[in-house]
């Protein structure tokens, strides 16, 4: 395979820094990235072995090879990058993608999967050496299919890889209780036995205790009880085993089944590998969320894009984005971050929200939660009335278009729900943030002033070099993250801003102010609790770093998303053709249950589709047979 050095262009190397240089800027740190580019001939080898150049022979890895191949061939559809969590990450791209979809895709990698990897509970405990691991899987594998035969040997590994989805993924955060000796567990069993009695939190007279503690329930807590010591004290001898019922059936049979050493070898490594690729199955969808979220907003940043390449870019995105006959991951998470981003910038949250019934305040919500803040804020009922009157005239002055945001914006109210409570944060917070800016722009053009003038480069994009290169050997990668071009383009906005305030102060902006409804009052004052707008960014965060998608759906698909986005459950029906006479199938609407959909959806996530299958008995019947059960929990 050729290597980084001899594939990456120039021009791509250049791109990297200011790719990466947005990525800080948006605040999105990851470690260093090696940038693979490939033929679609090498592109199936590595997708089939998964991003990994050297791993154990088996047929299955041409087989996926073939079909990776055909897919593109017969236009089925593109592999734009493939990633790997190793340090550093190997990211492998395309070589026929043109340069604006290189952009995009090394984009999606940088502050998206990269950032991932750094900063999400799950990624966190894969194993980043897997290059090598693998490497030296591949050789021990063949001195063993050196010893013991090579048929015998490959024959065992398919059989042993059939079962490599049969692990437990709560495994990795399950902390095993230390060893304890026998005297201990027996004094433990002991103590197992002894029923709990309910204790009132008051003294009560003694003929209450039966109240409290009916003898039958004593009875009957006392047998279960030892019914549950007897089954310790089996397990313990070795009669019944598992004691409980497990998930990781790999380790059951590495650790108790009758197999020679190689056996185990390949088996306690295929293990391994499995538990390294589980976290990649478990957060898929938060993986490419978070990476078409950020790609789409960092390549329309100013200077990202030439306007010749806008229209392709959306091409791009578009394909990648659609909605499909099926599930579209892409667009699914990618809906949800933003609508986490909505719903956090606008107070959309929380019982404030979920137990307002009244339409039109639902209608009104935008400045009723602004309201709701000058509430909190305000000390007097004269600071609130003042503060009430200022958003009011800032609410008119944006609606004409007189602060930054285009006045089409705000026709009959485009675009305000989104737009209205982020601009009056930003207000808020404009005369500090238009400090800290100044600040970093003198900074900034302190040091640029060394930079080589625009005219004397070969290409433009050189600059991305050799501002990077400056600005890090005088020790200010923090400076780096901002040119001073960006910093003027915010500044002027702020500006916009403290014009419109000074503009308040001096009595030249006089509206009425906005009429205060009843309901309004009394949703907020039965609701006491803070609000706190502008609150996307933080949740974002804490979202994509503690959540797999399991638990990222089950929390941020509601009952909004689903009918705003139109979610619905179709199935194949048989429907009488009047053309020939015949049955033929047809999808049609099963339904738009919004708990019916957000089940299906939770179901299709967990346990990624698999059944979930645990050892029952290690010995059953005492034959020294495995009992494996399938849990039916409705995937």
């Amino acid at each position: 395979m050729r290597t980084d050095a001899q594939k990456f262009p120039t021009e791509l190397k250049l791109w990297k820094y200011e790719i990466e240089r947005q990525t800080l800027r948006h605040n999105l740190p990851h470690r260093e990235i090696i940038y693979v580019i490939l033929d679609f001939e090498e592109m199936s080898e590595v997708i089939a072995r998964h991003g990994f150049p050297v791993v154990p022979h088996n047929w299955q890895y041409g087989q996926e090879s073939l079909y990776w191949k055909k897919y593109r061939k017969y236009g089925l559809g593109i592999v734009y990058e493939l990633v790997v969590n190793t340090d550093p990450i190997y990211a492998y791209l395309l070589d026929c993608n043109s340069l604006t979809v290189m952009k995009s895709v090394m984009t999606h990698v940088t502050a998206g999967h990269a950032h991932i990897f750094d900063h999400n509970m799950f990624c966190a405990r894969q194993n980043l050496h897997m290059m090598s691991i693998l490497g030296n899987d591949a050789q021990w594998y063949d001195e063993q299919c050196a010893l013991h035969g090579s048929d015998r040997v490959k024959q065992f590994f398919d059989s042993a890889l059939s079962l490599e989805h049969l692990i437990d993924l709560h495994a990795p955060f399950i902390k095993s209780p230390p060893e304890k000796t026998p005297e201990e567990r027996e004094k433990q069993l002991e103590e197992q036995k002894t029923v709990k009695r309910l204790e009132p939190a008051v003294p009560l007279p003694s003929y209450m205790d039966d109240f409290l503690n009916p003898p039958e329930w004593i009875e009957t807590e006392q047998k279960q009880l030892a019914e549950e010591v007897e089954k310790e004290r089996e397990s313990a001898k070795g009669l019944r085993f598992p004691q409980e019922p497990t998930r990781d059936v790999l380790k059951f049979l590495v650790q108790y089944a009758p197999l020679e050493g190689w056996q185990e070898g390949i088996l306690d490594r295929i293990r391994r590998t499995s538990y390294y690729f589980l976290t990649f199955a478990r957060t898929k969808g938060i993986h490419e969320g978070w990476s078409s979220y950020w790609e789409e907003e960092i390549m329309f940043e100013y200077g990202m894009l030439a306007d010749k390449e806008s229209t392709e870019f959306d091409e791009h995105l578009a394909g990648v984005q659609r909605q499909g006959s099926g599930l579209n991951p892409y667009r699914l998470f990618n809906d949800l971050f933003r609508d986490i981003k909505f719903r956090w910038d606008t107070g959309r949250h929380g019982k404030i929200w979920t137990e307002c019934e009244n339409r039109d305040l639902q209608k009104h919500w935008d400045e009723f939660i602004i309201y709701k803040v000058i509430c909190d804020e305000s000390k007097t009922e004269e600071e609130r009335r003042v503060r009430w009157q200022e958003f009011s005239a800032f609410a008119a002055e944006l609606r004409k278009g007189h602060l930054g945001y285009p006045k089409e914006f705000f026709i009959r109210d485009f675009l305000l729900r989104e737009n209205l409570a982020p601009a009056w944060v930003c207000y808020r917070q404009a005369e500090q943030e238009l400090e800290t800016l100044k600040s970093r722009l003198r900074q900034t053009e302190e040091i640029e002033k060394e930079l080589p003038p625009a005219a004397s480069l070969e290409s433009p994009e050189e600059i991305f070099k050799l501002r990077r290169d400056l600005f890090f050997s005088k020790g200010r990668k923090d400076l780096w993250s901002w040119t001073s071009a960006e910093i003027k383009r915010e500044i002027s906005a702020i500006e916009s801003l403290l014009k419109f305030k000074t503009g308040y102060l001096k009595g030249e902006i006089a509206v009425e102010p906005i009429t205060i409804p009843l309901p309004w009052m009394e949703h907020a004052d039965r609701h006491r609790e803070t609000v706190t707008l502008g609150q996307s960014r933080q949740k974002m965060d804490e979202a994509a770093a503690v959540c797999d998608d399991v638990t990222f759906l089950d929390e941020f698909f509601t009952k909004e998303f689903c009918e705003a986005h139109r979610y619905f459950l179709a199935k194949a029906k048989k429907v009488w053709s009047s053309d020939d006479g015949e049955e033929q199938e047809h999808y049609v609407l099963e339904t738009q249950s919004f708990e019916r959909i957000k089940r299906k959806l939770l179901y299709q996530y967990t346990n990624f589709y698999e059944p979930i299958i645990v050892v029952q008995d290690g010995n059953y019947l005492g034959k020294g047979l495995l009992y494996l059960k399938h849990i039916h929990t409705g995937v």
